[in-house]
């Protein structure tokens, strides 16, 4: 585990996830951990008031920002996929994940 290039407790969760089968929603959720929050907040106030908006359908039913961010992963992955799919939901254009 020392000679991953993350840290140390990330290393952990991905292998404890092989054993659980449950390796791909884990490695995206530690690559978000790895990172800056994807989120920007707007400073117009009627672009931040969207933008709550958005992230409260992002939330939906889960209070967890760990299973925000990988549904938010989720979802921009399936829109770029399939353009059709993009009439759900989509992940936040102005406080979006960025690039």
């Amino acid at each position: 585990m020392t000679e991953l290039p993350i840290d140390p407790r990330l290393a952990k969760m991905i292998f404890i996830s092989i054993g659980l089968k449950c390796l791909d929603p884990i490695i995206t959720i530690a690559a978000s951990l790895a990172s800056d929050d994807p989120f920007m907040i707007p400073m117009s106030p009627v672009e931040r008031q969207k933008a709550f908006e958005r992230k409260r359908d992002l939330v939906a039913d889960n209070y967890s920002d760990h299973l925000t961010q990988l549904r938010a992963f989720q979802l921009w992955d399936k829109a770029g996929r399939d353009p059709n799919e993009r009439k759900v939901p989509q992940p936040p254009t102005r406080y979006d994940l960025i690039n």
